[in-house]
């Protein structure tokens, strides 16, 4: 499908040819490309499809609220960048889609933020990660700001449906970071390998 591996490798090249970076520093841009590059695939694909199915609001919320928790805690993935774009687009659209069906009073919206801020707590602090003091802050800064939209503005119907998405994104870098969460990514990766 896509080699991302191949299109970072001719960027890097493009970008060293005239300088002085070392081995490492190369590395380090090939990284990042790929990383920018696979995202940007990602949230491109993913946001075609939620035009498609009116949805766009919620995947938009859903992916950033994802991406702004796992830039800093990491978490499992699948082996190949094919994979791991055809699990997000599943993940992301099937949540959308739910969200987009759903009803939840505001009043369960802050019991869920809550739950959610606590169990990440758990989660964050009983894993090995380098920047687990950001990841917890992030989760407190996601908190407060679901807290205080949900108290300043709890009638508006889509508002309340684009906060959950919030939460659900949250959820989704959550259990990315569990060992249940490692062995399901796993296991979605090796069922892929069969078409991908």
């Amino acid at each position: 499908m896509i080699n991302l591996e191949k299109i970072s490798e001719s960027l890097t090249n493009s970008i060293c040819r005239h300088s002085n970076f070392d081995q490492k520093q190369k590395a380090q841009i090939y990284y990042a490309l790929q990383l920018i590059l696979g995202i940007l695939v990602e949230f491109f694909i993913v946001f075609i499809i939620s035009l498609i199915l009116n949805i766009t609001d919620f995947v938009i919320t859903m992916m950033f609220s994802s991406l702004a928790l796992r830039i800093f805690t990491g978490g499992a993935h699948c082996t190949s960048y094919d994979r791991c774009l055809v699990f997000t687009v599943v993940v992301y659209t099937f949540f959308s889609m739910l969200v987009k069906i759903s009803f939840l009073p505001y009043i369960s919206l802050i019991v869920l933020t809550i739950v959610i801020v606590i169990i990440g707590f758990v989660i964050i602090n009983n894993i090995k990660m380098q920047f687990k003091n950001i990841g917890l802050i992030i989760l407190i800064i996601w908190g407060i700001m679901m807290m205080s939209m949900l108290l300043l503005k709890n009638d508006d119907l889509h508002l309340l449906k684009v906060l959950l998405s919030s939460c659900i994104g949250i959820s989704i870098q959550l259990f990315n970071l569990t060992s249940i969460g490692n062995i399901f990514i796993n296991k979605c990766d090796f069922f892929l390998k069969r078409f991908i």
